[in-house]
Order: structure tokens, then C-alpha cells, then sequence
């Protein structure tokens, strides 16, 4: 059993993993959890698989609210139980605040690439006009599309599809992006994406990584092309672990 806590709001989600969804009696068991006072939401996720993974591929609500709602540094947000998020809440505060420090205070239009379920685009709202965010899982995606509806935002148009993909299709449709903010998982980005940012030519990018060293792999990439770092900033999302969140500002 997965519990996940939104840590701004006290909500909670209940996900029941089990290796086959046609052997429980769904009914009677998320009646039961539903009941129970702090519970927001009930999921059941299929896992019939022999890795280490926590979550399988199938995922289905079975009562409650849909989403969880969550609240960072003020702003709220819409999250479900099976998509990543920041596991700190505290930390996740402090690593929002300091990309919105390094983001420029008026955006027309911003990327937010690898965005999942809207952090950073959220956060930026208030400054921003237009959002493109690209994101390949469709959970994230779709909380992500109920946060932003929520925000001041002249437009917010969800990309589902990898980075690689839905960059070649911004540049043939000849976007203009002002900022991109890029939170990459722990293998970083690809030659193909750092390539992409570079024919975007934003004139602010901020990267932020789980991993310090595809992070200086990526920095060195993007330097590359013609940006200048400005600035890395570290948050302790890991506490009493050798992991840190690195966060680094550059410019053309």
C-alpha cells in the first residue's frame, strides 16, 4: 500500500498495489478506505511484475477525490498519487523560490521541458504569458493541465510525448520561447535536446538535476553552444544522503 501525503493541504491518497486487479472485491475494500476521515482518495495500481519497481503500468480510481491538492510556496497545485513529484515538501519551497530568483521577471512565452505535473510553470505564472510544457507521462500531464487552468496564464499548451519529439515539433512550428526551465531525470538530456535548446535560443534557461554530474555533463554541453553560467545554486531535497538538487542559471 502507497500513501502519499500533500504536505501543504494534510490531503491523502491511498494506492493499493496488487499483482492482478481482477482478484480483489474492489467494492467493498475502497468503500472501507474511503470511510476512513483523513483518506482523500482511493487508487489501485497492477503491478505483476518481478523488478523493484513500486507502481505498474495500470492505475484506476476507485473513490474519493481524483486528485490530491497540494500548496507550494502559496500557489496551489493538482496532483495524482502515481505521478512524480518533489518528495520534500520543505526543500521543494526553497528549490521553487530559487529558480523563480533566476528566471527573468517578465517571460512572453516559457518552456517548461521534462515538466511533469506543472511545478515550475505554476510558480512562474504570475510572470509569464504563454506556457509550452512537455512532459511523456499522461498523469503528470493532465495535473498539470488542471494546475495551470488555475493560474494567471494568457495560454498553457501540454505536450505529451518525449523531449527529443515535441522539441523538433516546436521548432518546426517556429515557437518563440523567452525562458525555459528544464528539470531532466537522472540521466539528463540527450545531445538531441541539447541541440534543440540551443536552435530555440531562449535568452534565460535554468536546468535543474537530481544528479550532479550529468548536470555538469549537461552544463558543459549547453556552454558548448554558446551559454554562459551564470550562477549554480544546491538545495538539500536529500537530507543525511550524499544526493542533492542542483539548480544552474544560463544565458546567451
Amino acid at each position: 500500500m502507497l500513501v502519499r501525503v500533500a504536505e501543504g493541504t494534510g490531503q491523502v491518497a491511498v494506492v493499493v498495489v496488487v499483482r492482478s486487479y481482477e482478484s480483489v472485491d474492489w467494492a467493498l475494500l475502497a468503500n472501507e478506505l474511503v470511510a476512513i476521515e483523513d483518506v482523500t482518495g482511493v487508487w489501485a495500481n497492477e503491478n505483476s511484475g518481478t523488478g523493484n519497481a513500486v507502481l505498474g503500468p495500470r492505475t484506476v480510481h476507485l473513490g474519493g477525490a481524483r486528485r490530491l491538492e497540494d500548496r507550494i510556496a502559496g500557489v496551489t497545485l493538482q496532483r495524482t498519487p502515481t505521478s512524480f513529484f518533489q518528495t520534500n515538501h520543505r526543500a521543494t519551497e526553497l528549490l521553487v523560490r530559487t529558480v523563480s530568483q533566476m528566471m527573468p521577471t517578465a517571460i512572453n512565452t516559457l518552456l517548461d521541458l521534462y515538466g511533469g505535473g506543472g511545478l515550475f510553470s505554476a510558480m512562474l505564472a504570475d510572470r509569464t504569458n504563454t506556457v509550452h510544457l512537455i512532459e511523456s507521462n499522461p498523469d503528470a500531464l493532465a495535473s498539470a493541465k488542471a494546475t495551470l487552468n488555475d493560474r494567471p496564464l494568457q495560454s498553457a499548451t501540454m505536450h505529451l510525448g518525449t523531449a527529443e519529439d515535441k522539441l523538433r515539433h516546436l521548432l518546426v512550428e517556429k515557437t518563440q520561447v523567452d525562458a525555459i526551465v528544464a528539470d531532466p531525470p537522472r540521466a539528463g538530456m540527450s545531445p538531441d535536446v541539447i541541440q534543440s535548446i540551443h536552435a530555440l535560443d531562449p535568452k534565460a534557461l535554468v536546468v535543474v538535476s537530481c544528479h550532479p554530474k550529468r548536470f555538469v555533463r549537461d552544463l558543459a554541453a549547453l556552454q558548448s553552444t554558446g551559454y554562459r553560467l551564470r550562477e549554480v545554486r544546491s538545495v538539500d531535497m536529500f537530507p543525511h544522503t550524499h544526493h542533492l538538487e542542483a539548480v544552474g542559471l544560463l544565458t546567451r
